[in-house]
């Protein structure tokens, strides 16, 4: 795990102070830690190795250039922040991963498709906030909450609310222009008095008992 561009304690990552464009993190290491990859401009593609189980707090935020990272199945948690103001167009979030933390994709205006984990049970607040180029999106079946924020100022033009949720937040959808249609089940029985604050063309289609 010896590399002078890598600072490595145990095994989690501590700091990258390289410069390439591909970021290959080594073998061995299973936890980005916080800050571990801020702010570092110039990066496009970060290689994950199979082992990285949690990629951390922070941990890749601002990382402006980034365009692409795989996720290791071993990946079970991505920290709030982690990968806000970065320039990810696709995201694939597999099975394993059972948390995804407030804010983690927040600011990525080039996201265009994420798939979301079926195990997920959160929609934690401001995830997918001023994902701008995001019009669509699947929610999983197990969803039981959508936070506050959760796609305030995206692209979304169409969601179904999965049977299930209970709880729609403030400002979920707010400033949402391009939001036409929110279909809701029944079993929400809490929504936000401003969740569709400022979302001009929306229509709500809420199923009756």
């Amino acid at each position: 795990m010896e590399n002078s561009d890598f600072e490595i304690q145990g095994t989690t990552l501590t700091k990258y102070t390289g410069n390439d464009s591909t970021v290959v993190i080594p073998d061995g290491v299973k936890t980005l830690g916080f800050r571990s990859m801020e702010w570092l401009c110039g990066i496009k593609k970060i290689v994950l190795p199979e082992g990285v189980e949690v990629i951390y707090t922070d941990s890749i935020i601002g990382c402006q250039d980034l365009e692409e990272i795989n996720l290791p199945k071993s990946l079970v948690k991505i920290g709030g922040n982690a990968f806000r103001y970065t320039a990810l167009r696709e995201l694939c979030l597999h099975d394993g991963i059972k948390e995804i933390g407030s804010c983690a994709f927040n600011g990525c205006k080039s996201l265009e498709r994420v798939i979301l984990p079926r195990g997920l049970v959160k929609i934690e607040d401001r995830l997918f906030c001023d994902c701008v180029s995001l019009h669509e999106i699947e929610l999983p079946a197990g969803i039981t909450y959508i936070g506050r924020g959760a796609f305030e100022r995206s692209g979304i033009r169409r969601i179904v609310i999965p049977d299930g949720v209970t709880h729609i937040s403030n400002f979920a959808f707010a400033d949402c222009a391009e939001l036409v249609d929110v279909y809701i089940p029944k079993s929400v029985t809490g929504i936000g008095k401003e969740a569709f604050f400022r979302s001009p063309n929306v229509v709500v289609h809420k199923e009756t008992v």
